[in-house]
């Protein structure tokens, strides 16, 4: 099978990691209508079914934890046992740039894909496919399920039950955007994911976004027991990476934007949860103080720590704290150590420890008092 003069055939051998791959020895059936003329379409397709056993595969731009062999070159009409079992066949990007379906004849290079991720390895059957996106533009698709997903997530009460790739190579840049996705479990919630793999100081990591059912996910859904208060809030963009989740979310009645996250110290099981809010009314807050000279004082940089009965001991610069929430402690907590040095070594404590500057600037109840006082 020669290939030199195929634009498409030698995208997908690119796509492979073959570029040098001109010609192809196959052996298989064809219809015996092939040269008939008048046959149809689908009667010269029929039995159609040719392969070629191929190099191991080193697919330029997949993550150094992935890795293919035992690849095969196949042109078929039945779809391949790895392309039926699939169930999603697009990932979590614009529809434009979406998996797109494969159409007979099936053109693939199946193999064994091997992708080492969380605390565990996982083995799909693995397509690489030709196909079109919606404005009829070429694409190269890396598809595969595994039947035995496990060890997925590193995030605790996170579990992962089905898993599937669904990953395309961008042609114009010779690059691959890796992702894969599926159905999972949060607490006992039922979700479900799309991963994509980042690299961050010369290491690769996951970032899955998680997606629940008609109600969403919930706080308590996160953190995995009941938080007073957070039980009916409801997330959105929620997202994890290795042992922290993190999510956007609005407060009180006035839906003021804030950021939840959820974490786990080193060797605790139960969940700490945190969130950050930049600027809050005092009386979104504390609704008894409306009407009072606390009226026109908001909260600034406020963080509020959730911290469960086994944790003790934890510090603002622990480094299980997501960046965001130990930066907001870090500032109001520099703040107060200016008129009080003890504060710089403040252990967060069981319970609901806040954290916020207190801002009295569009306040005059609050300024007149400041002002009897001398300050």
């Amino acid at each position: 099978l020669n290939i030199e003069g195929s634009q498409g055939m030698g995208d997908l051998m690119k796509a492979g990691g073959l570029e040098e791959k001109k010609v192809i020895p196959i052996v298989g059936t064809v219809s015996r209508s092939v040269f008939n003329k008048s046959a149809s379409k689908s009667d010269k397709l029929k039995d159609l079914s040719l392969e070629a056993v191929l190099p191991d595969l080193k697919v330029p731009g997949l993550p150094s934890t992935v890795s293919m062999s035992k690849p095969v070159f196949a042109v078929t009409e039945l779809a391949p046992k790895a392309l039926k079992e699939l169930k999603r066949l697009k990932p979590s990007k614009p529809s434009t740039d979406a998996q797109s379906k494969p159409s007979v004849p099936f053109v693939t290079i199946g193999g064994e894909l091997t992708m080492q991720v969380g605390s565990g390895t996982q083995q799909f059957a693995a397509l690489l496919m030709t196909g079109k996106d919606d404005k009829g533009g070429r694409v190269i698709n890396l598809a595969g399920s595994t039947k035995d997903p496990k060890d997925l997530f590193t995030f605790k009460g996170l579990s992962v039950k089905t898993l599937e790739l669904a990953s395309v190579y961008e042609t114009g840049t010779k690059s691959w955007d890796f992702r894969f996705g599926g159905d999972a479990a949060l607490n006992g919630a039922e979700l479900t994911f799309d991963a994509e793999v980042q690299k961050e100081d010369g290491k690769s990591s996951y970032v899955a976004t998680l997606k629940g059912g008609p109600s969403g996910i919930s706080a308590q859904d996160v953190i995995g027991r009941p938080v007073p208060g957070f039980d009916k809030v409801e997330l959105t963009e929620v997202k994890v990476s290795n042992d922290t989740l993190v999510a956007d979310m609005e407060f009180g009645e006035q839906k003021v934007a804030g950021e939840i996250a959820v974490f786990h110290p080193s060797g605790v099981e139960k969940a700490v949860m945190a969130v950050t809010v930049d600027k809050l009314g005092f009386g979104e807050l504390v609704p008894g103080s409306v009407g009072t000279a606390l009226d026109g004082v908001s909260i600034d940089d406020l963080t509020l720590v959730v911290v469960p009965s086994e944790v003790s001991g934890l510090k603002p610069d622990d480094p299980s704290i997501p960046k965001k929430i130990a930066s907001n402690m870090k500032k109001v907590l520099a703040d107060v150590a200016k008129q009080d040095a003890t504060k710089s070594s403040y252990t967060l404590k069981e319970g609901f420890n806040l954290l916020a500057d207190l801002n009295i600037e569009g306040s005059q109840g609050m300024g007149d008092l400041m002002k009897a006082g001398g300050l």
